[in-house]
């Protein structure tokens, strides 16, 4: 959450950057929510709340619409699936690692010979 409403993006404006580098320096919701723009409502309301109960971060995210949370969940399921297969295509060390026929880097098989 604090990359959301942290981490100035230069694509963004320059009240936008600010009010990020602001919470980013300072970690206070209350000083970087003065200077966030309107539009940004949902890093205002995870601001809002985080300034009514500083570090409650689950009553913050509650304060985002069921898409966006869903968004995030999203993107941490496929971090951890990354990190989980980014791991498995490594060879353990030392050791050389057996393919089954199920893994998707097993070698190619041969259909079964028929017989007459």
């Amino acid at each position: 959450m604090r990359l959301y409403v942290g981490n100035p993006m230069s694509m963004e404006s320059e009240q936008a950057q600010a009010a990020r580098r602001i919470y980013d320096e300072t970690r206070d919701p209350a000083a970087a929510l003065a200077q966030y723009p309107e539009k940004l409502d949902p890093e205002r309301d995870i601001l809002r709340r985080l300034a009514k109960r500083p570090g409650d971060w689950r009553h913050a995210l509650q304060a985002l619409p069921m898409n966006l949370l869903q968004l995030f969940v999203h993107a941490h399921q496929s971090w951890l699936f990354n990190l989980v297969l980014s791991a498995a295509s490594r060879p353990a060390s030392g050791c050389r690692r057996r393919r089954s026929a199920t893994s998707p880097w097993a070698s190619t098989r041969t259909a079964p010979r028929s017989t007459p």
